[in-house]
């Protein structure tokens, strides 16, 4: 089966939720597998509505494995420059442009970057601790 796409942003994105979306499913499957039932139960006894159970009682569960689904998610996506370049067409994203640089010499502008990349993923980290709490 043919999809005929024509080769753009929309294909890397595509690509990337493909080889993406197992590796986030892991803690989110896992965490689902651990969840007691009988809060839910309890929720609906109690007279909630289904949206009222998913927002009160399952997401609030669910959200550091939510979380730490899409931090994996995000890395491995970040670092898959090959699947990038097999998808790309004319445009150019900040790991194909870092790589190209990478092979012919290392710049300041790739340290500083680089710099940033670390700052706003500790940074991400950090505030996925805050949001998640201490589990």
């Amino acid at each position: 089966m043919k999809l005929e796409l024509e080769l753009s942003l929309l294909t890397v994105i595509l690509g990337h939720g493909v080889f993406g979306l197992p590796v986030a499913f892991g803690p989110i499957l896992t965490r689902l597998s651990q969840f007691p039932r009988s809060l839910e139960e309890a929720a609906y006894d109690l007279g909630a509505k289904p949206s009222e159970v998913f927002r009160d009682v399952l997401f609030p569960y669910l959200r550091s494995a939510l979380i730490a689904g899409a931090l994996l998610a995000f890395t491995l996506s970040f670092d898959e420059v090959v699947v990038t370049i097999f998808l790309t067409g004319r445009e150019n994203t900040l790991p194909m442009e870092i790589w190209s640089r990478l092979r012919i010499d290392i710049t300041p502008e790739i340290a500083a970057v680089a710099t940033l990349v670390l700052l706003g993923s500790g940074g991400v980290v950090l505030l996925s601790q805050q949001l998640g709490g201490t589990e």
